[in-house]
């Protein structure tokens, strides 16, 4: 049996390996083992009930000052922190540092294999209905503000890990949209907003810049672990080994609204003010992760947000 770590655990993506893991849904995949790292792990301690849990160990660290990192057979780093929760240039470099720091601690050891979540934003923004695949040209420049800072270090990280780490010890996931219980419910995510518009039975708030216009991808969290340790355990049989991971099941946001509002008997409260008439179109084209890992299996969007309501 082998241990993961995270890197970076109280987020979305270390709450739904969590959770996968106290259900026994990663058990296929050999791990018997959690380690979460992280700066304030009483987040999870509250969430999840993992006191007498002996196969879970819970670190308090800080990992910008620490000189010691623990180890496992499998890592997972997710401690940069998104576009849409971090403010300022500098602390995008801030943690592309952390990212080298990380790296130049682990790289060295071929024992261990390293997944490193980068994001869909490296290829920037689309304005046509093409779904986006890993050979397609990087494009951080088409983003404004804070994406395209963020988008920018994201390249920086990844090129900076390819060139340390050995190919057969790195996998670089690129994220795309995710849905799933631990989603921030207040924030800037719209289908976030909307899960919290059906738990407390409100009117869904449209603000997009144009819903009808904007298209979106939903993986569900369950599917985003599967896909995470798929890549992890599995050799890559790539020339490089770096991966879209999402949904291909594209749907606006415009008609992902009136779908939740007929499903769950919602009102509609229109704040949108059409500032483009420019599609946005962020769907990736995961056929390189089919083609090298067979059998993966992805919940619809309609079952998705019913497994994601409290």
């Amino acid at each position: 049996m082998k241990s993961l770590l995270i890197l970076g655990g109280s987020g979305f993506v270390g709450k739904a390996i969590l959770d996968s893991f106290l259900n026994k849904k990663i058990i296929k995949f050999k791990v018997d083992k959690l380690i979460i790292v992280s700066r304030n792990p009483n987040i999870l301690k509250k969430e999840f009930d993992i006191k007498n849990n002996k196969n879970i160990s819970l670190k308090k660290i800080d990992l910008f000052k620490t000189t010691k990192l623990p180890l496992a057979d499998y890592i997972i780093h997710a401690a940069e922190k998104t576009a849409n929760n971090t403010k300022g240039e500098k602390l995008f470099v801030k943690y592309h540092e952390l990212t080298k720091k990380i790296c130049n601690f682990y790289s060295k050891n071929k024992k261990i294999k390293f997944l490193y979540l980068s994001s869909g934003a490296v290829y920037g923004k689309m304005f046509y209905k093409k779904k986006t695949k890993e050979s397609d040209k990087l494009n951080f420049k088409s983003l404004k503000n804070q994406k395209k800072k963020y988008s920018k270090n994201k390249i920086k990280s990844e090129k900076y890990l390819l060139k340390k780490f050995n190919k057969d010890n790195i996998i670089i996931a690129r994220l795309f949209t995710f849905i799933g219980r631990y989603l921030p419910r207040n924030g800037s995510y719209a289908i976030g907003n909307f899960l919290n518009s059906i738990e407390k039975s409100k009117a869904i708030i449209i603000k997009s810049k144009n819903s009808k216009k904007t298209y979106r991808s939903f993986l569900f969290s369950d599917d985003l672990v599967n896909c995470l340790m798929i890549l992890l355990v599995n050799k890559n049989n790539s020339k490089t080994p770096i991966y879209n991971v999402g949904s291909e099941e594209h749907i606006s946001i415009y008609s992902l609204t009136k779908n939740i509002s007929k499903d769950y008997n919602l009102l509609i409260e229109n704040k949108e003010k059409v500032t483009s008439n420019l599609l946005d179109y962020y769907v990736p084209n995961i056929q390189k992760l089919k083609k090298n890992y067979k059998n993966i299996k992805f919940t619809n969007i309609q079952d998705s947000i019913i497994k994601s309501v409290n």
